[in-house]
C-alpha cells in the first residue's frame, strides 16, 4: 500500500469534484475502472492514487491532470533513491537496491537525496 506524501491535497479536491458533481462514489469508481473501497480511500487519503490513476480520474471528471497537483513544488521532487539512482545512471537492479534499502530503515520514500546517498555508499563498501 502507497504511503500517502500529498498531505491529503489529492483526496481533498477529488471529494470537492465528485460532490461538485453530483456523484456517488461508485459512478467514479466505474468511469474510472476501479473498486469504490480504492476511491473512498483515496478520498479519505488513506493511500495515494498513481499517476496513471489521476490521469483516469482527471479524465473521468471532465478536468486538468494538474487540478490534482499540489501548487508546492516541493512536494513534486522525486524521493531521495530515485535521484540518487539517476544521477549514478544505477542499473533497474541497482536501483531497486537501493529503494530496498532504505525501505527497511523505513525512510524509503522520505529520505534526503543526501541520506540515500550515504546509505547506498556504504552498501556498496565505499565508506565504512
Amino acid at each position: 500500500m502507497a504511503r500517502n506524501l500529498d498531505d491529503g491535497y489529492i483526496g481533498s479536491v477529488l471529494l470537492e469534484l465528485r460532490r461538485g458533481r453530483a456523484l456517488s462514489q461508485d459512478d467514479v469508481a466505474e468511469r474510472v475502472g476501479i473498486s469504490r473501497q480504492t476511491l473512498a480511500n483515496w478520498e479519505r487519503n488513506v493511500v495515494s492514487p498513481g499517476l496513471d490513476a489521476v490521469i483516469r480520474l482527471a479524465r473521468a471528471l471532465g478536468v486538468p491532470t494538474s487540478v490534482f497537483l499540489p501548487n508546492d513544488p516541493v512536494s513534486l521532487q522525486p524521493p531521495g533513491w530515485e535521484t540518487v539512482a539517476r544521477r549514478l545512471a544505477l542499473s533497474y537492479d541497482h536501483a531497486l537496491r537501493l529503494r530496498s534499502l532504505l525501505a527497511e530503515k523505513g525512510i524509503a520514500e522520505t529520505a534526503s537525496t543526501e541520506e540515500a546517498l550515504l546509505i547506498w555508499m556504504r552498501d556498496q563498501k565505499v565508506l565504512p
